[in-house]
């Protein structure tokens, strides 16, 4: 968390970042989006720990394939939003 804040400080030295472009507006999104999915898998290896004590780490990294690529699903460019985006009028941010 602190590099994302220390490296947004330094790249606005060699790069001038728009501040319209609203995920680096302020630093708070990228802690957000980096503490609530670290304390998720720390759950989430501790209840595979509890089930699956001898194959525990190979399960847990099945778990984060399978969810990584459904995030990648999600993302597609069929998606009803990633569409809905892709419209002239429209207010996505991306």
């Amino acid at each position: 968390m602190l590099a994302n804040a220390v490296f947004l400080d330094l790249a606005q030295v060699a790069v001038p970042y728009d501040p319209a472009f609203l995920p680096l507006g302020n630093v708070s999104a990228p802690i957000i989006f980096t503490v609530f999915p670290a304390v998720v898998a720390a759950l989430l290896y501790a209840g595979v720990l509890q089930f699956v004590p001898t194959r525990a780490a190979l399960v847990f990294t099945v778990i984060a394939a399978i969810t990584f690529v459904v995030t990648l699903i999600a993302d597609s460019p069929t998606s009803q939003q990633s569409m809905a985006c892709r419209t002239p009028k429209s207010q996505c941010w991306w």
